[in-house]
């Protein structure tokens, strides 16, 4: 079986924290991985619209305390989800505060040797700023490591991604972000017991591809013995397709490529990728 050694989870002040953090473990227990929980927040400061505003220096106390009280509380969350899972554990898990390091080169920075980085849906209800979206594309673009990111509404059980007879829902195209995705969700495929395969449609001017009895054969070579279907996707909204899929199927995981890349400081997307971060209503692991 592929081995999940060190998993980072990032960790910040709002609620779905937690949820994102007991994933991460669970995770870490199963595959008996070295878990990182990084905390890494833009400071109160950032966020606040009076920077340029006449007396704001009167403020920065204030602000300070904010960010203490949220390091705090995120802190005491940690250690009592952490503590409450036994001294084995805890001493295979560590907290990490960035301070005041940007956050995507303080997330970037321990996922360069991190086989699993468990990130947060960006929550559009928090005041977090639109860019956080980002965080996950930016940091699996600029680290090459593979992301798993937890929908920031509903209720995921973290057993069923380390319980035999998973669903997942492995989107395919023939391209290195897909074949990346593909390689890195092997630990999550020869648990699963049933692959859906999603596969985009082929254009008449596409190059010779693998075939879907390649990926068939491919799978059984590296152990994964779950019975395997598959559909197309509609090219021209590959990601609404995709969550369309993965609703029909009731798939538990959905796999797929990252693709986009880093423009001077925009980062550009691509459609389904941008889609899936912003629609999505079930863990998504991905990679570019």
């Amino acid at each position: 079986m592929n081995i999940v050694g060190s998993i980072v989870v990032h960790v910040d002040a709002f609620a779905r924290s937690e949820a994102r953090l007991r994933m991460a473990l669970t995770l870490a227990q199963a595959f008996r991985a070295w878990l990182t929980a990084v905390y890494a927040v833009p400071t109160a400061a950032y966020d606040t619209p009076l920077l340029l505003v006449e007396g704001f220096a009167s403020l920065m106390p204030a602000l300070e305390r904010i960010d203490r009280e949220r390091q705090e509380q995120a802190r005491a969350m940690f250690d009592r989800v952490i503590g409450g899972a036994g001294t084995a554990v805890a001493d295979a898990a560590q907290w990490v505060d960035a301070g005041r390091d940007p956050v995507y080169a303080a997330l970037a920075a321990h996922a360069l040797l991190a086989d699993l980085v468990v990130f947060g849906q960006h929550d559009p209800s928090t005041a977090q700023r639109a860019s956080d979206s980002e965080l996950v594309a930016s940091t699996l673009i600029e680290t090459g490591a593979p992301g798993l990111v937890v929908p920031y509404a509903g209720r995921f059980d973290p057993a069923t991604l380390t319980s035999d007879g998973l669903i997942a829902l492995l989107a395919w195209k023939a391209t290195r972000e897909a074949a990346r995705a593909v390689r890195a969700a092997l630990p999550w495929l020869q648990r699963a017991g049933r692959i859906h395969l999603a596969v985009e449609a082929p254009d008449p001017g596409d190059a010779a591809a693998p075939t879907l009895a390649a990926l068939r054969r491919w799978l059984g070579l590296h152990d994964c013995a779950a019975e395997t279907t598959h559909c197309l996707i509609d090219r021209d909204h590959p990601g609404e397709a995709l969550l369309s899929a993965a609703a029909d199927v009731s798939a538990d995981l959905l796999v797929m490529g990252c693709f986009g890349h880093s423009r001077a400081r925009e980062l550009v997307l691509g459609g389904a990728s941008r889609t899936v971060l912003q629609s999505m209503t079930l863990p998504v692991l991905m990679a570019h």
